[in-house]
């Protein structure tokens, strides 16, 4: 009897414990990346290297379009591979994977994505993410370490002007003549038939699947232009599920086993949990796949404190987009990871009480329910 009342008194314990800064920040540890050679290194490293093994999705919200974030990326693949991971998922539609792998299985790589990069540029980034040299430099190194590349996303907008030169220049000499202006009409606003012409005329075998992604992309765009956020951001979302499971079925079909994949998203896409954006998004079904077949998943969040803007520093301690807890911890030449799973549990306990004893920021305490580890950056970001 008196063993019993010792263990609940310290289960009561142990649940009265507060949820501090000092007791979160006390738990970061730091990392460097040379971006000469593309070593990691430090006790974050460690960590994360750690948690690539134990894992089977590992999962990284970005911040966009920053070369220094595909330099970490880059430096990222050979940790990955030696973990046995196999696949790369990307923020791209299938259709610009296959372009992209079009220019990897090419005899000039670099040439040939930059000429296509530099001919397409008016119009948005034709591929994003994969606009400039860090970028092609980050895609290359992928393939070198033998990574699958999977695209889950909508076809970005900028983008569909090379589709529609693809599927024009496959035509033969008599269509081409019998259609000379077929582009220029499927582009104006009133092109619906013109559109659906170009793809209809086509040999190749992709191209109703192609053509399917083409309209399902504009319906996500024209709800966003529209004002229809959560059935632009659902629909979004949903597509990039399906995406996965033809991906994903077709590589247990193929090669007998599952696959181990990193992720590479915006941070929105990523979480555990209702998003920033307020609906269960790819995150959350890659953590709910992985519980359901006993498996691991990762979910980090990379955030940035300092933005420059026309040579204007902006600091975001005090903007409210990422913790200050962490921003605190920024160090100039130091990545800073924080692990947030052991509080994960003390959380939910601790909200459920009648006065919770939670000394964080709300910013702090959405991250903790949707995330697993942030990444501080040392990036001044353009």
């Amino acid at each position: 009897m008196k063993n019993i009342i010792f263990l609940l008194l310290t289960i009561s314990a142990t649940f009265a414990q507060e949820i501090t800064k000092a007791e979160l920040v006390k738990t970061a540890k730091t990392f460097t990346l040379d971006t000469i050679s593309y070593k990691l290194s430090g006790e974050g490293f460690e960590f994360l290297k750690a948690e690539m093994k134990t894992n089977q999705n590992f999962l990284l919200g970005e911040y966009h379009n920053s070369s220094l974030v595909s330099k970490f990326t880059q430096s990222l693949f050979p940790v990955l591979k030696a973990s046995n991971y196999k696949v790369w998922v990307t923020e791209i539609s299938p259709t610009s994977v296959r372009k992209l792998n079009s220019f990897l299985d090419s005899k000039d790589f670099t040439k040939n994505i930059t000429d296509f990069t530099t001919k397409y540029v008016k119009n948005n980034d034709a591929i994003p993410f994969f606009s400039s040299f860090p970028d092609f430099e980050m895609l290359q190194a992928s393939r070198n370490n033998e990574f699958e590349l999977w695209g889950l996303d909508q076809h970005y907008f900028g983008g569909f002007q090379f589709v529609m030169d693809d599927i024009y220049n496959g035509y033969d000499a008599k269509i081409k003549l019998e259609y000379p202006t077929l582009i220029q009409d499927a582009s104006k606003p009133d092109g619906d038939l013109a559109f659906s012409k170009l793809f209809d005329l086509s040999k190749n075998k992709l191209a109703q699947s192609i053509k399917k992604e083409m309209l399902e992309s504009i319906v996500i765009y024209t709800d966003y232009s529209a004002g229809k956020y959560y059935q632009n951001n659902t629909v979004r979302s949903k597509l990039m599920k399906t995406n996965y499971n033809s991906y994903y079925t077709n590589y247990l079909n193929t090669k007998k086993i599952e696959p181990k994949a990193f992720f590479k998203f915006g941070s929105n896409h990523i979480s555990k949990g209702l998003s920033p954006l307020g609906i269960l998004d790819l995150g959350d079904f890659i953590n709910q796949l992985s519980q359901m077949k006993n498996q691991e998943s990762i979910h980090i969040q990379l955030c940035y404190r300092f933005e420059l803007d026309k040579n204007v520093m902006t600091d975001r301690l005090t903007s409210g987009d990422y913790p200050i807890e962490l921003l605190e911890l920024y160090k100039e030449n130091e990545w800073v990871v924080l692990d947030l799973r052991p509080f994960q549990a003390k959380l939910y306990n601790e909200q459920l009480k009648k006065v919770p004893k939670i000394e964080l920021s709300k910013e702090m305490i959405d991250c903790i329910k949707q995330f697993d580890v942030l990444i501080l950056s040392p990036e001044k970001v353009k």
